[in-house]
C-alpha cells in the first residue's frame, strides 16, 4: 500500500515541477519557478486514500511508465463498478513541456457501451496559500466557443490559461472544503481556497437528446481527451 503513496515528479528545464501519486493518479504539487505551489495538496500523503474532497484525483491507478518529464497511469474499472455497465481500461497521461504547459492526455477503451467523461479535480489556488480565498480574474472566458480560459492572480502575477477539445468545463469553487483538512504548510483547506476546472463533457449530456455521443463509449470505439494548462509566473 505504502507504493501507491510514492511520488512521481516531473519537471521541465524551467523549473516547472508536478507532483503526482497512484492513488487517484492525484496531483499533489505544481510548482512554479517562483516557488509558488499552485494546487492544493495534503500535508499527510495518507489523507489521499481517504481524500473526501477529492484533492487533485481522478481513481487508484497503476503506474505504467515514467520519463523525466511525462508518466503515464492505467487503470481497469471492472463491470458494474458503481453501476456502469462494460468494462473500462482507461489511462492518463501527465506530461510537463518546455513551454511550461502541462498536458492531461485521458483514453479509454470498453468491451460493452457505457458512460465516460474523464477529467482531473486539481484544485488550483495562483496565490499559492490554502488558507486565502482563490481570487478569480478572468482575463478571457470564451470557453464555450474556442475551449480556452484565461485566469491570472492580480497580487502574485501567477497565470493559468485552459485549453481543451472537450465541449464544457465545470468550474467549482470548493464550497465543500470546511477547514477540516490539512494542507501541505499545516494550514486549514477553508472554504474557497481552491478551484477546480474541470474540463469535460456537458454533465448532463446522457439525457441530453443530441449530446447523447459525447459519454457514450461503444466497444471498437476510443475515447480521447485532452486538456492543457499553460503557466505563467513573475519571478
Amino acid at each position: 500500500m505504502e507504493s501507491e503513496l510514492e511520488l512521481v515528479c516531473l519537471e521541465n528545464g524551467r523549473g516547472v515541477r508536478l507532483e503526482c501519486i497512484r492513488v487517484g493518479a492525484s496531483i499533489t504539487s505544481l510548482q512554479l519557478p517562483n516557488n509558488t505551489d499552485v494546487v492544493l495538496g495534503f500535508r499527510d500523503y495518507k489523507d489521499y486514500r481517504t481524500n473526501s474532497p477529492y484533492i487533485g484525483c481522478i481513481v487508484v491507478w497503476k503506474l505504467k511508465s515514467q520519463t523525466s518529464n511525462e508518466a503515464v497511469f492505467e487503470h481497469a474499472s471492472p463491470a458494474g463498478t458503481e453501476g456502469y455497465p462494460g468494462t473500462l481500461s482507461c489511462t492518463v497521461t501527465y506530461r510537463v513541456t518546455e513551454e511550461s504547459e502541462v498536458h492531461l492526455n485521458y483514453a479509454a477503451t470498453a468491451d460493452a457501451p457505457t458512460i465516460v467523461s474523464l477529467t482531473s479535480h486539481t484544485y488550483f489556488n495562483l496565490a499559492g496559500k490554502a488558507r486565502q480565498l482563490a481570487i478569480f480574474w478572468i482575463t478571457s472566458f470564451v470557453f464555450l466557443l474556442t475551449g480556452q480560459l484565461i485566469w491570472m492572480d492580480p497580487a502574485s502575477g501567477n497565470g493559468v490559461e485552459v485549453y481543451s477539445d472537450q465541449p464544457g468545463m465545470q468550474l467549482y469553487t470548493g464550497n465543500f472544503l470546511d477547514g477540516s483538512h490539512t494542507g501541505r504548510a499545516g494550514e486549514p483547506m477553508a472554504r474557497h481556497c481552491g478551484v477546480c476546472l474541470e474540463t469535460q463533457a456537458w454533465p448532463n449530456a446522457i439525457n441530453i437528446e443530441g449530446a447523447r455521443d459525447q459519454v457514450i463509449l461503444r466497444p471498437g470505439e476510443r475515447y480521447t481527451a485532452k486538456t492543457v494548462w499553460k503557466l505563467s509566473w513573475k519571478d
